[in-house]
Parts: structure tokens; sequence; C-alpha cells
């Protein structure tokens, strides 16, 4: 029984040095997710900004775009009663 308890103790003494070195690595990985976890943060950060300027983009495209089309109809509804009155005009002569 003796002969087990040490050879259970060696193999024990055996893996210690095994399981440090597996502690270390999963300490360094669990770092750089860290790392990498604040930087998605940062990135996340200057996104914000940008999306709501390009919403205030948008916007504005949107609403100069109405604009114009208003214009258009309006210079087109202007154009029609001279367009008419010329028109008749010349039925007249």
């Amino acid at each position: 029984m003796a002969k087990k308890e040490r050879e259970s103790q060696l193999e024990l003494s055996a893996l210690q040095p095994m399981m440090a070195v597996q502690e270390e690595e999963l300490q360094v990985q669990e770092e750089e997710l860290q790392v990498q976890e604040e930087e998605l943060q940062v990135q996340a950060a200057d996104m914000e900004p940008l999306t709501r300027k390009m919403q205030t983009k948008e916007d504005l495209i949107k609403d100069l775009q109405i604009q114009l089309i208003f214009l258009k109809t309006y210079q087109l509804w202007n154009a029609l009663p001279r367009k008419y009155y010329f028109f008749g005009k010349k039925l007249l002569q």
C-alpha cells in the first residue's frame, strides 16, 4: 500500500507543474479576452457618433429631396397657366 501511495504522490508531483502552466496559459487568455473586450467597447463608442452623424445626413437628404419635389411641382403649376394663356391666345389669332 505504501508503494501505491508513493507512486500516486510521484504522479501528483509530476502533474502539478503541468497544472501550473495550464493555469498561467488560462490567465493569459483571460487577459487577452479582457483587452479585446475593451477594444470592442472603444470601437463601439467611436461608432455611436458616426451613426448619429450618418442618420442626420440621411434625414437632411430626405428633406432636400422633398423640397426639390415641391419646388419642381410649384414651378410646373406656375408654368401651366402661362402655357394655356399663350395657347389660347394663339387659338384666338
